[in-house]
């Protein structure tokens, strides 16, 4: 179980027996103390008095070390561990308790303030961190402060988002010591960046923290942190080094240059990790989004740290990494907003991108989340993250064919089409899942996903075969998936009367054109989907024109 606070290391005595002997010997003989060489003394206490009389002998003469006796053995063995304590005067111990007593007091008087400055003192004063810590984050937030009154325009207003949105979880009390971690660290990038870099643009990414932190520009609201970019980097230096110590003569090669650098983004970023809501190690995006509030988590994100650091764990041969992605997959046990699983069919469960939108089906998060999951009870053998991976699969399997339109895939269940980008890693995951599990529920659409990549989209045209010249025509076509289209109008000299390009979804769109000239006309529609090849269709208008058609001469009557 992770703790919301710093964990504090406890001291560990180590006891040489000579001392332990000295000490023994003393309280039995009712010495309370025994001085040390700073003027403290320890005092030992559970030691059986009637052994420790014969713990220790002198040697003859009364030279060389004295030497431990079976009763010392013995004594030692039966007894407890010795309590070390502090001896000191009146007057220190009474100096020390009212320094405790006027901390607490003025923790007190600081409970309920959010001023940021306030929650910094009242966690040193209850030893949430020590003095450098506190320091260390106080001095950024008044840096900031200070920036986002000097700076220009754009640079104030990006960094003055950032700020406030530090300050907004002080003000729902959810800047804990170990959300301190990652919300100070974006400040402190936030002041450097707006302060020196050019303006970036929507999307841009810089790493910091020695390249382990992927920080992502959105805008208006500064740059924030990006936890799945951050750990996507890491998840693939793992992959590699993990294939690279599989094999023995490239992995003698390989993986030792990459060994350092990998424990080292892995440790800043276990630094950074929030125990969310003391259930589980958490990487947090710290803005708004969705008409969600921060902090929220994302279902892909955990499932690629977890799958990093189970892979790492395996390549570096360390039980810490492993006991790290154990305690990750800790997010697909709850439900939004503290985690992301939601209930789903053949009991089984989804994975949610977003924990502030618990309803959105995205099939590449769906898939990262189960393959991940796998993953980990592959290589570590948790079997806690292998329920969760059985849950996961039985939804994703029962509900793939909302993302197949029959010629692409969807990015989202029964929503918008997949960019390109999007459908190549969603294929990609199922060839994963196909190749790790050889089920037919993962196989047979990573074939299709295949198959629609290097297929052209087809087009159904329909136009008038006959109009006239002045009225509006129609024309209307079908695309199978979404394509970059030309549709263009020739007369019978071909010349161009209208021309368009745009890029168009799947289904029916109608572009309207009105001849000016008889004659018949050519439609051409040209599709050219995300991949593969273009398809092109044609038709033939009939055009006529009143004007140029001959007048019906008047028949003569009989008188």
């Amino acid at each position: 179980m992770v703790s919301d606070r710093p964990d504090v290391p406890s001291p560990r005595l180590r006891w040489p027996v000579i001392a332990l002997a000295a000490v023994a010997a003393a309280t039995a003989a009712g010495g309370a103390a025994i001085a040390n060489g700073e003027g403290e003394a320890a005092v030992t206490s559970g030691v059986p008095a009637a052994e420790v009389a014969t713990a220790v002998e002198k040697p003859r003469g009364g030279r060389g070390e004295p030497r431990e006796t079976d009763a010392l053995r013995r004594a030692r063995a039966a007894a407890p561990p010795p309590v070390l304590r502090s001896w000191r005067s009146p007057d220190v111990e009474a100096a020390g308790a009212l320094r405790k007593l006027a901390r607490r007091a003025e923790a007190g008087e600081l409970r309920d303030s959010t001023r940021v400055r306030d929650v910094l003192r009242r966690g040193l004063l209850r030893g949430q961190f020590d003095r450098d810590t506190h320091d260390r984050h106080l001095a950024t937030w008044e840096e900031a402060l200070e920036a986002a009154d000097d700076l220009p325009g754009r640079r104030a207003k990006e960094l003055g988002v950032v700020v406030d949105g530090v300050q907004r979880l002080a003000d729902r009390g959810l800047l804990s010591a170990s959300r301190m971690e990652p919300a100070f660290l974006m400040l402190r990038e936030n002041t450097r960046l707006w302060r020196t870099a050019k303006l970036p643009a929507n999307g841009d990414r810089r790493t910091v923290a020695d390249g382990a932190v992927v920080l992502q520009y959105y805008d208006r609201r500064g740059w924030q942190l990006q936890p799945l970019a951050t750990w996507g980097e890491v998840n693939a230096l793992a992959a590699r080094c993990l294939a690279a110590s599989q094999s023995r003569e490239d992995g003698e090669r390989t993986c030792p240059q990459q060994r350092k650098r990998l424990r080292e983004r892995l440790d800043t970023l276990l630094d950074l990790a929030v125990p969310r809501g003391g259930r589980y190690p958490a990487w947090e995006y710290l803005f708004s989004y969705a008409g969600g509030s921060p902090p929220w988590v994302s279902g892909m994100a955990q499932a690629t740290a977890a799958q990093a650091l189970a892979r790492a764990g395996s390549a570096l041969d360390d039980d810490a990494y492993r006991d790290a992605a154990r305690e990750v997959v800790g997010a697909f046990e709850h439900r939004p907003p503290l985690g992301v699983a939601v209930p789903g069919p053949d009991d089984g469960a989804h994975y949610a991108l977003y924990s502030v939108q618990p309803d959105l089906r995205v099939l590449n998060a769906e898939l990262q989340a189960v393959l991940a999951l796998r993953d980990v009870t592959t290589l570590t053998g948790d079997t806690t993250a292998r329920e969760l991976y059985l849950r996961g699969d039985r939804a994703v399997r029962a509900t793939l064919g909302r993302y197949d339109t029959g010629s692409w895939s969807l990015y989202s269940a029964d929503g918008r089409e997949a960019t390109a980008g999007y459908h190549r890693l969603q294929r990609r995951l199922l060839g994963e899942l196909c190749e790790r599990t050889d089920r037919g529920g993962y196989c047979a659409p990573y074939k299709r996903f295949l198959r629609y990549e290097r297929a052209a989209p087809s087009i159904d045209l329909n136009v008038p075969e006959r109009t006239r010249t002045g009225r509006e025509v129609t024309v209307r076509f079908t695309l199978s998936k979404m394509a970059k289209v030309a549709v263009r109008v020739t007369d019978n000299r071909d010349e161009v009367v209208t021309s368009s390009v745009r890029r168009l979804p799947r289904g029916t769109h109608e572009v309207t054109w009105t001849p000016s000239r008889g004659g018949p006309h050519t439609v051409r529609v040209e599709a050219r989907g995300p991949t593969g090849p273009a398809e092109v269709e044609r038709e033939k208008v009939r055009v006529a024109d009143p004007k140029s058609e001959p007048k019906k001469k008047e028949g003569k009557g009989d008188d």
